[in-house]
């Protein structure tokens, strides 16, 4: 993806340049808490966040579909595009932020045994989380998100930057890998809209 990172109502968005691994390029430049101004990369960012909030939310009315999420390393941000536009009420039912093992396996009943065998960032986990999320609440669509946003916690085979995110439907689960660049937030914001173009890819006509 390069320049201006635009998407249109009603279009479909920009295609992942593969299927496990998607490096977005609306990163935040920087590591400062509060810049002075926006870039005109960041706008186009925030302009390109937006428009999928606006689709996902569109297709989700279209659809009359039903959406239940469990995130993690998203904190909630997937939650928060989801209700942005008025009316979500018609389609979101719930969002869990579980963010320790403790309560992915209380709260979310990601079994101990998966977490202890897969680990908590892991493909399994994340569409336990997706699964489970659906079914408590009897949504249509459960989303599951789960990674690591740095900038502690990698190992050799878990870097900073890996990130499952699953969608869950009647006779349906597709998962997804990506490593992500950038810093903790960068990570946070890819997750989010890498999941919303699952979203919207899933409710497409």
């Amino acid at each position: 993806m390069s320049g201006a990172c635009a998407v249109r109502a009603g279009t479909d968005p920009p295609q992942a340049e593969s299927e496990d691994e998607h490096r977005v390029q609306c990163a935040t430049p920087g590591h400062t808490n509060v810049p002075a101004r926006n870039s005109p990369r960041q706008t186009s960012c925030i302009i390109m966040m937006n428009a999928i909030s606006k689709l996902a939310h569109d297709r989700l009315i279209a659809s009359a579909k039903t959406i239940a999420i469990a995130e993690s390393c998203s904190g909630g941000q997937l939650a928060s595009e989801l209700i942005r536009y008025p009316g979500s009420s018609r389609f979101f039912i719930l969002g869990v932020v579980a963010y320790n093992d403790k309560s992915k396996v209380e709260i979310l009943g990601v079994p101990k045994k998966l977490i202890s065998k897969y680990g908590a960032v892991s493909k399994q986990a994340a569409g336990s989380m997706a699964r489970n999320i659906r079914k408590k609440v009897k949504s249509d669509i459960g989303i599951g998100i789960t990674g690591l946003a740095g900038p502690a916690g990698a190992t050799t085979r878990k870097p900073v930057g890996l990130v499952f995110i699953c969608l869950d439907a009647k006779n349906k689960n597709i998962c997804r890998k990506f490593n992500f660049r950038g810093n903790r937030q960068d990570i946070r914001k890819k997750a989010t809209q890498e999941a919303l173009r699952l979203l919207c890819a899933h409710l497409s006509p």
